[in-house]
């Protein structure tokens, strides 16, 4: 739930332990300036990984856990009470360093979607 006036929590999760991951907050889901979302971030050796929303904003967070994918990650937004902005969507996906998940050492989560109330 993304409601003004409050703290919108965030978690991902099977990232690498003790890395860090990029949340990254954007405003479409289409489109990132000349670039269409989905995009396939394999063409610049991301093997696996699309961009599912536009990277207007970072955000960053330390990967806690044990193991090779056990890692997790979570953040708190704050979200100013500002009635102007209901029905403002945002768009969530995480961006992690992961060695081993391809040539470009990150990899990418899926996206969420949220309307601010």
């Amino acid at each position: 739930n993304a409601t003004l006036g409050q703290t919108f929590k965030v978690e991902a999760y099977n990232l690498p332990p003790k890395s860090v991951a990029l949340f990254m907050m954007g405003f479409s889901d289409t489109q990132w300036g000349t670039i269409k979302l989905p995009f396939n971030l394999g063409l610049i050796g991301m093997k696996g990984c699309k961009l599912y929303t536009s990277p207007d904003l970072f955000f960053a967070a330390a990967t806690v856990g044990t193991g090779t994918a056990n890692g997790s990650a979570s953040l708190g937004f704050p979200l100013p009470n500002n009635p102007a902005l209901k029905g403002t969507r945002i768009f969530l996906q995480t961006l992690a360093l992961d060695k081993q998940a391809n040539a470009f050492g990150l990899s990418t989560s899926g996206a969420i979607k949220a309307v601010l109330q």
